[in-house]
């Protein structure tokens, strides 16, 4: 047999057994696949080209299990065959994803998407598939995650010779794609609107973005006639607007990662409150879109499933397991204060973050909870929101299942323990909230308040005179030195190559410049 890893491998499955009888002389536990793991999350079958050295290679670290089963002429217990045809979509399907029997499988599970959209945020990759390599592990949503994969040792990012490379394409992809890169939304699915339209209204305020946490910005000396033509040509994006775009777009109310309110956490992950989810539903094809009456977490732009979470969301109207493999989760305002409550703890024991990418991440260094994940994952998990999920479906992993060091060749076993099911779309991922908490999130402030007080003195050094002075200040997308433009890059950069910037010293020394918005005079008692 030749299948994908399970979230129910390597488990004895309590009450599942071979009978006894001529063909089957021992009465022997059976496990719904052989090797333990995580599979949403660590083993990732969708490779472009996979090697797997089966004489030498320890099994625990591939994506797939090759063996050899008995097959009992019986078919006791053992229903390996089971295919049946969907009576409405006329597809015929096989236990997967959680067993490969169908005691334990499932025959529509979400486990890659192909995102609907024009991508609107970073974390939208998670489940692309799009960061992948011949280099194990096999992560399955690197991007916008921080999970340290048990294959790789905690103080590490890098590990083993060049050739065959353990890395850790979590951090790695997060550290190239985070303070670097952001999406527009200047990009458009209709046939009929084209983008150089949707850049038009948005900057004359008839139509928002995709993004809505997007308004126009103009530089000094610039129209936007003229910032369309630099963009666009015969309607569509020029081979350099990539580079320009977010000169003439500004953040309306960023959100600084570093805040220490509980309530300002909540009112942000809470953004969506009782938003429409839409689902094209995995069972019969239908798509249907219906209000959420809470704050919906989804895993994937389009969903194939209604609200998971098993027991605990009953009473349930639609397939449990459709809904828990395939569906999306929904925080009341109990979780959502453990949550917010969880995440301001982290803040402040870890932060403060320089950089998105050092708050996404997991830190690099002697294994600890700081190093197993970063700190939204940390704060899931302290939280308690995922809870029993799925327990009716999956068996807790613990260490003693990966005790064969044969089988498995895992540097930190605590990043094996847990939920087998964890990655699931039912399951909430630190990738999820940050698809809402992205592109506003920030690590600094761009707007600042100045308070000032002025003294005169006589000869003697009496106070005659006293004058207090308040200004608001915003760094805008222009250099101090106009001699470069916005999209320059005034600073040398090491990844992927090696550039000297060759912006002018000032520009390099003081960065954008700031504007005055605001300025009044103050009376003593607002001091």
């Amino acid at each position: 047999s030749a299948y994908a890893r399970t979230t129910n491998g390597g488990v004895y499955e309590t009450g599942n057994r071979i009978k006894s009888g001529p063909d089957s002389p021992q009465t022997n536990l059976l496990k719904d696949g052989r090797l333990a793991g995580k599979p949403f999350l660590f083993h990732n079958p969708s490779r472009a080209v996979l090697t797997m050295d089966l004489a030498t290679g320890k099994p625990g670290a591939q994506p797939y299990e090759l063996n050899l089963q008995p097959f009992l002429s019986r078919g006791d217990y053992q229903d390996y065959m089971d295919v049946s045809e969907d009576p409405v979509t006329k597809v015929a399907r096989v236990p997967a994803l959680t067993g490969n029997r169908t005691g334990r499988g499932i025959k529509s599970g979400s486990y890659l998407e192909i995102p609907t959209g024009p991508m609107q945020t970073i974390a939208d990759f998670r489940r692309s598939n799009a960061i992948t390599s011949s280099h194990l592990p096999h992560f399955v949503q690197p991007v916008g995650n921080s999970l340290l994969h048990p294959l790789m040792s905690a103080n590490a990012v890098i590990e083993g010779p060049p050739a065959s490379a353990l890395l850790d394409h979590s951090v790695l992809a997060n550290h190239a794609l985070y303070d670097r890169f952001y999406f527009s939304t200047f990009a458009t699915r209709s046939t009929t609107v084209k983008p150089d339209t949707v850049f038009e209204k948005f900057m004359d305020g008839t139509a928002p973005l995709a993004t809505q946490s997007f308004q126009p910005y103009l530089p000094v000396g610039t129209t936007a006639a003229t910032a369309k033509a630099e963009l666009f040509a015969s309607n569509k994006p020029n081979s350099t607007a990539y580079q320009k775009a977010a000169e003439y777009q500004m953040i309306r109310g960023p959100f600084n990662v570093n805040s220490t309110s509980v309530q300002a956490w909540k009112a942000v992950l809470a953004s969506m409150n009782k938003s429409d989810v839409a689902t094209l539903w995995a069972k019969n094809a239908t798509l249907e879109t219906k209000a959420s009456p809470g704050v919906p977490i989804l895993a994937m732009s389009l969903l194939n499933g209604g609200l998971a979470g098993g027991a605990a969301a009953a009473p349930k109207i639609d397939d449990v397991k459709t809904n828990d493999w395939n569906g999306y989760r929904e925080l009341d305002d109990t979780k959502l204060t453990a949550l917010a409550t969880e995440i301001v703890k982290q803040v402040r024991l870890r932060g403060p973050f320089l950089s998105m990418s050092e708050f996404v991440n997991r830190q690099v260094g002697t294994e600890s909870a700081l190093t197993l994940s970063g700190a939204l994952e940390k704060a899931i998990s302290d939280s308690g929101i995922n809870g029993a999920f799925m327990s009716t479906n999956v068996t807790p992993l613990a260490t003693t299942h990966f005790s064969d060091t044969a089988v498995y060749n895992y540097k930190t076993l605590a990043a094996t323990i847990g939920n087998p099911a964890a990655g699931a779309p039912g399951w909430i991922s630190q990738g999820d909230l940050l698809r809402i908490l992205e592109p506003a999130a920030t690590v600094r402030s761009d707007t600042f308040v100045i308070r000032v007080c002025g003294e005169a003195q006589d000869a003697s050094g009496k106070i005659t005179a006293r004058a207090y002075a308040e200004a608001v200040v915003q760094r805008v997308p222009e250099y101090v030195d106009p001699v470069d433009r916005p999209s320059v890059n005034a600073y040398d950069i090491t990844l992927p190559t090696a550039v000297t910037s060759t912006a002018s010293p000032a520009n390099k020394t003081f960065g954008r410049r700031m504007n005055m918005v605001s300025f009044r005079w103050l009376a003593s008692n607002e001091i």
